[in-house]
């Protein structure tokens, strides 16, 4: 049997926990060496700490760390050091979750790794599929800013170069665009999206893992802020780049539009943006 990766995209303060819990629903082993809650994290980030690490570690030795904008993986591939990476992740991987036919991890930082990972997919033979996470740049922007001091100029640039990269580089494989807000206002809905997209087992839904993570791990408290239109630093109604390219990713989370034609607006949209 081929096994079966999930991988939980998105930019920090996304969703992205809040996804990766949902996983649970449909029995995909998430591991046993999950990175523990914060006073401000209650419900867990459902991150594995090795996977993290191995991203950390990537991103630091090319100068970066999550924070930092400007991040090429294909500048990652030149590095003497990256073959034993992707050998020693692949062996990581394979020992702590080869026994499950079903499995993913979370973790922001493999926006912008994906080709390194799907590197480490085909080494231990995983199919995998993608579940990009979708909140409004400005509530990112707004939660960076207050947890770690950064300016929504900086957040909405870091938004968009996680995203970008993601969604570049998952552009041909099976995924789902899910709406963080969406799934805390119609989690049955969003999970239906989920597992019709991913092919996974719809019966969860209402069976008693499905009833837990709606009834007992969502809450509206998780949601700090919320915007439904797009507005610029200044707190006025802005029509640039960002506003274009979450009024997209809105449109395929809420599958208003199809994937063809988003993906055509989308390479526009970032085509234009570095002119």
């Amino acid at each position: 049997m081929t096994k079966r990766a999930v991988v939980v995209l998105g930019m920090h303060h996304s969703g992205t926990s809040v996804v990766a819990r949902s996983l649970a629903v449909f029995d995909v082993y998430l591991g046993d060496d999950l990175m523990a809650s914060q006073p401000d994290h209650p419900k867990g980030f459902w991150e594995d700490n090795r996977i993290t690490a191995t991203n950390d570690r990537i991103l630091t030795a090319h100068g970066f760390s999550w924070r930092k904008h400007g991040f090429d993986c294909n500048r990652v591939k030149k590095h003497p050091a990256y073959r034993q990476i992707v050998r020693q992740a692949a062996e990581d991987v394979r020992s702590r979750f080869g026994h499950a036919p079903l499995w993913g991890f979370k973790d922001p930082r493999a926006c912008r790794l994906v080709p390194f990972w799907k590197e480490v997919f085909q080494r231990i033979g995983a199919d995998a599929s993608y579940i990009i996470s979708v909140r409004h740049p400005r509530s990112v922007a707004e939660s960076l800013r207050a947890k770690y001091g950064l300016s929504l100029r900086a957040g909405y640039t870091l938004w968009l170069e996680h995203m970008a990269a993601a969604i570049r580089d998952t552009q041909c494989d099976n995924r789902v665009f899910i709406s963080y807000d969406r799934m805390l206002d119609d989690p049955k809905c969003e999970l239906r999206r989920e597992a019709v997209a991913l092919n996974l087992d719809l019966s969860k839904i209402n069976a008693t893992t499905g009833r837990t993570f709606i009834k007992s791990f969502l809450d509206q408290k998780l949601r700090h802020r919320r915007y439904e239109g797009y507005q610029a630093a200044n707190g006025k109604p802005s029509h640039d780049l960002y506003s274009a390219a979450f009024t997209l990713l809105d449109a395929i989370a809420a599958d208003a539009i199809p994937e063809e034609v988003f993906s055509i607006a989308w390479k526009t949209l970032l085509e234009m943006g570095q002119r």
